[in-house]
């Protein structure tokens, strides 16, 4: 069985600096992608959906890894009671309130 491990990558680009335009804008995406090769090719992917660039007349400035540790996930479990007259009622709710942006 093949399993893939996804990595979280933020990638920076701009367009090359010209003489009429020597601050061009930055674009960043965070994508999901297995290695940085395919996090770049995404980017690119969807920077032309969204934007008219191409790849030759820009430059990337950055590819990171984002890390996220678990050490400050917490979990919590709640437990309702509910007392009815002839019996009483359990309900149990276990959720983890944190999300990876």
């Amino acid at each position: 069985m093949v399993t893939y491990k996804f990595h979280q990558y933020q990638v920076v680009e701009r367009a090359l600096p010209t003489e009429t335009d020597e601050h061009p804008k930055i674009y960043w995406m965070k994508l999901w992608a297995t290695n940085e090769v395919r996090a770049k090719s995404k980017f690119w992917y969807f920077l032309r959906k969204l934007k008219k660039v191409k790849k030759s007349n820009d430059q990337v400035l950055a590819i990171n890894e984002q890390h996220y540790g678990i050490s400050n996930a917490k979990s919590y479990w709640k437990i309702l009671e509910e007392d009815d007259m002839e019996e009483m009622h359990m309900l149990s709710v276990f959720f983890c309130p944190h999300s990876v942006m």
